[in-house]
């Protein structure tokens, strides 16, 4: 036997939704003496970075060494320049 049908709930009288706020658009790519996490490794040749050294961030949040970054203009992430 196939169970009830759902039913969605209503919404009271007088409460509507908001509109989605508007999506901002990415920040550009971040090059030079990037603050990296402990945690981080190269999204090109995936070693670890090492904070204080130079490096370029994307706007997707991956790190790469600023040696690989001239090597690979693309993120390997989300294929952005960087």
């Amino acid at each position: 036997m196939a169970p009830p049908p759902r039913h969605p709930i209503p919404e009271p009288p007088g409460k509507s939704v908001p509109p989605p706020s508007p999506i901002p658009p990415p920040a550009p790519s971040k090059t030079g003496a990037v603050t990296m996490p402990n945690d981080a490794r190269c999204g090109y040749c995936k070693r670890w970075l090492l904070q204080g050294t130079p490096g370029v961030l994307c706007s997707c949040g991956k790190y790469y060494h600023e040696a690989c970054a001239r090597i690979e203009t693309k993120c390997h992430h989300c294929g952005k320049k960087l």
